[in-house]
């Protein structure tokens, strides 16, 4: 980040040995050591109160921290010292955007490019903001404008390579993913970046060995843990399946997309009582997750439990009422796997006509799209034992 961000030489900054104390400062931030930047920073300040230099860098030391309102003050004092710096403003654009304040930070990045359309950083830190508010495609755009400034840029390629991905390109986001590894090849996000569009692409075994790589550059990435997992998982080699999602876990413990898919192992393979404790750990971290309840109740009717099974299903449903794979759950849970007597198998006949007739008007009201992702999910099971006319 430190690349080109002195602005403006002026003469002032000479004055009274300022120059000699930016300089000296400006060789600790090169080197990260941000105490000693910052006291040199400010030592210049005592002597040049509107040293650009040394204000808009108190800045970038303040956001390297993650300290985005206190590097907010500076980039205003530096865009008040030099209006008409680039680098200033894209420094106050990305500080809004950590902010949360889109609409400013939309316009101090515009400003940036329009006093310097050739700012790669600037198109860069654009991209990231639109593709955030939600606009993908202008995203795609800025990511491309500043790879034409500079097409070593590698955070570029790797953003590029994400946008793309969710637009749906994933061989032109492969090869924006490889390109930005070709140019930082330690980078385990980037490798973990490529092992992902590989398993989308279907290719497996190169994914498996991408995210491995990731992790050889660092073991704690839980999510090339956790994919890794679930690829060992669709080859069926369920203890390094089981092992990668537990070192995920060991390593961030609230992880909970990595408890739900051991627990949905453990379900699969038939290890039901430890499914049905991982999803209650999951439940702790994650009381309003519709999906864990709905596993949950598989898991119990894996054991026989219809009615425990019932009771996670509905709130499943509390949580997502849109649950198209919950609503169809309810309908088909309602029949008992041995009735206790003729009136419970009666009554458990009429809550599933009624169940029926529910999820019906349910599926005619939202349309087969939401549907469809439902049907066949689950079946009436235990209905074929009855010996009553069912149609």
């Amino acid at each position: 980040m430190l690349g080109g961000l002195f602005g403006r030489r002026r003469a002032a900054a000479a004055a009274g040995g300022a120059l000699e104390l930016l300089a000296q400062a400006y060789a600790h931030h090169g080197a990260g050591r941000l105490d000693e930047a910052q006291a040199g920073y400010r030592a210049v300040l005592e002597r040049d109160p509107r040293n650009f230099d040394a204000e808009h860098l108190l800045g970038v030391v303040a956001l390297q921290r993650a300290r985005p309102e206190e590097a907010l003050s500076h980039f205003e004092r530096a865009v008040g010292i030099d209006p008409q710096s680039a680098h200033a403003h894209n420094s106050l654009g990305e500080t809004y955007r950590r902010l949360g304040r889109s609409e400013q930070a939309l316009a101090s990045l515009q400003r940036a490019l329009a006093l310097d359309a050739r700012m790669a950083e600037a198109h860069f830190n654009l991209g990231g903001l639109l593709r955030g508010l939600g606009r993908n495609g202008e995203a795609i755009e800025c990511f491309r404008r500043a790879l034409e400034v500079n097409a070593e840029f590698a955070q570029a390629h790797a953003s590029l390579a994400v946008a793309l991905s969710e637009a749906g390109d994933l061989d032109a986001a492969l090869a924006s993913a490889q390109r930005a590894l070709a140019l930082n090849p330690d980078s385990a996000a980037y490798h973990l970046n490529v092992g992902n569009l590989l398993r989308a692409k279907g290719f497996l075994d190169e994914a498996a060995a991408a995210y491995r790589a990731a992790l050889a550059r660092d073991a704690r990435l839980v999510e090339a843990h956790n994919n890794l997992g679930n690829i060992l998982r669709h080859q069926g080699r369920i203890d390094e399946a089981l092992a990668s999602y537990e070192e995920a876990l060991r390593q961030k413990p609230d992880f909970a997309e990595a408890l739900l898919n051991a627990a949905q192992l453990l379900r699969e393979n038939r290890r039901l009582n430890e499914a049905i404790a991982a999803y209650g750990v999951l439940l702790q971290l994650r009381p309003d997750m519709a999906e864990a309840h709905l596993e949950l109740g598989n898991a119990l009717k894996g054991l026989g439990d219809v009615a425990g099974a019932l009771a996670s299903y509905r709130l499943a449903l509390d949580r997502d009422p849109e649950y198209a794979e919950a609503r169809w759950a309810v309908a088909m849970s309602q029949m008992p796997m041995v009735a206790d007597s003729e009136a419970e198998l009666v009554a458990s006949r009429s809550a599933f006509a009624a169940e029926l007739a529910t999820l019906e008007r349910w599926c005619r009201e939202r349309g087969p799209g939401k549907a469809m992702r439902a049907v066949g999910s689950q079946q009436p099971f235990y209905l074929a034992y009855q010996e009553w006319d069912h149609l």
